[in-house]
């Protein structure tokens, strides 16, 4: 009986082995795994929000994940993920485990990142020294 069930669970790996072997050949996994190029992900964009300006695409440390940059009507600077194929997306976070670090909040800091020397500041209203070593600038929304 025990030697029915082994031959009977041999025979399942065997055909799923064969079955995989066939229908991804490894020709297939390499072009699966290429990168997306920026025109190729402004069509896979374009199909969930045609606003939506595909910037940049970088690889992940995860194999067949693309980060993809992308410019939201805002004009703020957001990251999504993409496999090769182009057709799943992914929006959230990633986050390395070893290191504990979200991994997409580091790159959307960097992305965003406001230069506060660029910020006209000719008629705000100045409170103390105004040639302070250190400056405060304070946004306030009046609604």
């Amino acid at each position: 009986m025990l030697t029915r069930y082994l031959a009977l669970y041999i025979a399942a790996f065997a055909v799923v082995f064969t079955f995989s072997v066939t229908a991804f050949p490894p020709d297939a996994l390499s072009k699966q795994n290429k990168s997306p190029t920026i025109e190729e992900a402004s069509v896979a964009f374009n199909k969930l929000d045609p606003a939506l300006k595909v910037l940049s695409v970088n690889p992940t440390s995860m194999p067949d994940l693309w980060e993809i940059v992308v410019q939201l009507k805002t004009q703020q600077k957001t990251v999504l993920y993409l496999n090769s194929a182009g057709t799943l997306v992914f929006a959230g976070s990633l986050f390395d485990i070893n290191n504990r670090i979200n991994l997409t909040k580091a790159r959307q800091e960097t992305l965003n990142r406001v230069d506060f020397a660029s910020i006209p500041v000719d008629n705000d209203l100045v409170l103390g020294n105004p040639s302070a070593k250190k400056k405060v600038i304070v946004f306030d929304d009046p609604d």
